[in-house]
This record gives structure tokens, C-alpha cells and sequence, in this order.
């Protein structure tokens, strides 16, 4: 019995962390309801928790009496803790992304892989989609976001919609 004493406790801190979580995570949505709260955790600073809402990263004492913004930075190491966290959030949005939806062109081995939003109505775009398309043993998703104007959407669904999309949008963009 004494030995199940060790796991019981950390199972209670455990909770009593989570819901401590829990419970800034509803104090804060009551006092800004704008912020759309994804996560409330534990920083490296005791005492001070990380927010992440509306794609940022902010901070909070326990009990949601302030909100910090700005960077955390590691005196010793001068690592910026906040940035390594966002690139980390970042990183992982970009594995969730619908490749499937995505117009695929592989050029060589298809090492490197580049996802990219694009309007067919942007010149810009389809400037940048002829360089990507010079570089080697990369594979290219791209994802038509057509918000120019309302003949982006027809453009984009003639796309999409094409036989071959690669073979649609590399036509679309020599032009």
C-alpha cells in the first residue's frame, strides 16, 4: 500500500495543476471574451502561466489579475523562450495542413517540402510559383486562397477542378 502512496500524490498535483489551468483558462474568457483561448500552461517562471489565443502567446499570473505581453527571455542561455515556443506552434500547424487539398508539384526527389498560399489572381504569386518551381528535389503544395477579388474563386475552381491541377496552375502561371 505504501508504495502506491508516490503515484497517488503525483496524480493529485497532477490534477490540482490541470485544474488550476482550467480554472484561469474560464477567468480569463470571462474577463476578455475576445481571446479565443486554445491552451493555458505552466511557464518556466513560477507563478506564471502561458496563454496561447488568436495564434500569440501571452502571459498571466494565477489568478488572471494580469496579462503579460511580450518576450521571456533565458538570461543565462539568451534563449527566447516565447519565440522558441511560437516557431514550435508554427512548425506543428504546418503538419496539420490539408496536403491533400493542396495542388502537388515534385520536382526531383521531393526532399524539401514548401506549402504556400496563393491567390491566381496575384502577379507577385505567380512569380514566386515560377522560382519555387527552379528549385531542386523539392515538393510543392499549394493552396489557392483566393481573395482578390470574386474571379479569384472562378480561377481557382477552374484549378482545381482541372484533370490535372499542377498541370493547370503551371499553365495559369506563365501567363
Amino acid at each position: 500500500m505504501a508504495s502506491l502512496l508516490p503515484f497517488a500524490l503525483a496524480a493529485i498535483c497532477d490534477n490540482a495543476h490541470a485544474s488550476q489551468e482550467d480554472h484561469l483558462k474560464r477567468i480569463l474568457q470571462q474577463k476578455v471574451p475576445e481571446l479565443e483561448i486554445g491552451s493555458v500552461s505552466r511557464s518556466p517562471i513560477g507563478g506564471l502561466y502561458e496563454i496561447v489565443a488568436n495564434s500569440r502567446i501571452f502571459y498571466s499570473n494565477s489568478t488572471g489579475t494580469y496579462i503579460l505581453v511580450g518576450d521571456i527571455i533565458n538570461a543565462s542561455s539568451q534563449e527566447n523562450l516565447t519565440e522558441t515556443r511560437l516557431n514550435k506552434m508554427n512548425s506543428a500547424a504546418l503538419r496539420d495542413l490539408p496536403l491533400r487539398h493542396a495542388i502537388k508539384i515534385q520536382n526531383g526527389s521531393g526532399k524539401r517540402v514548401i506549402s504556400t498560399f496563393f491567390d491566381p489572381n496575384c502577379s507577385f504569386c505567380k512569380k514566386m510559383s515560377r522560382e519555387l518551381n527552379k528549385i531542386p528535389d523539392a515538393t510543392l503544395y499549394i493552396f489557392l486562397y483566393p481573395v482578390l477579388s470574386q474571379d479569384s474563386v472562378a480561377k481557382s475552381e477552374m484549378i482545381l477542378c482541372a484533370e490535372d491541377p499542377s498541370l493547370a496552375w503551371r499553365t495559369w502561371v506563365k501567363k
